[in-house]
């Protein structure tokens, strides 16, 4: 089934990947650094911002919210499946994948005992789902290649998996 792929600029994609290799190569390194803010804008909604960019986090209506947004850990668990998106994309490019269609869905328990105070240490996720619905004309073994590379390069399912030292500084009533 033959169809236009949602990858439009392939060539810019590969180029910017090679480039970037380049530069790691020479000595500038991989290290990203992101940064994002999140400020309370009242009871339970709060404005976050990254690159220019707000994103509204909430509780539902049902939870003391106003249900503005997602809740933490749904926006998260969309940073995970754009991330892998994302990273599928780019590693249909190098490999000359044309991709049609592309959803990820993700789902995640969490033991919400910590949160509200029943234990001193909170949960993270039981277990994580992400079910990948790919459309393209690649063949099995082409298709299998790119869902290995996209799982194994994906920087939001590293994130997940990987221990990350957490440091947090609370800074009370400041001057000024």
């Amino acid at each position: 089934m033959a169809g236009e792929s949602l990858i439009q600029n392939p060539g810019e994609i590969r180029r910017v990947v090679v480039e970037s290799v380049d530069a790691a190569e020479a000595g500038a390194g991989t290290l990203a650094r992101f940064r994002a803010s999140a400020e309370l804008v009242r009871n339970l909604t709060v404005e976050t911002r990254a690159a220019g960019f707000t994103i509204v986090v909430d509780e539902p209506e049902s939870f003391a919210g106003a249900g503005l947004g997602p809740n933490p850990l749904e926006a998260m668990l969309a940073g995970v499946g754009s991330c892998l998106a994302i990273t599928a994309v780019v590693n249909a490019a190098l490999l000359g994948i044309g991709i049609r269609s592309l959803r990820i869905d993700v789902q995640a328990e969490v033991d919400l005992a910590g949160f509200y105070g029943m234990t001193d240490e909170p949960k993270g996720f039981e277990r994580l789902v992400c079910e990948v619905t790919l459309e393209t004309d690649a063949g099995e073994h082409e298709a299998a290649e790119l869902a290995r590379l996209a799982e194994a390069r994906c920087p939001g399912l590293g994130a997940i998996r990987l221990p990350t030292p957490i440091e947090t500084r609370w800074v009370i009533n400041p001057e000024g």
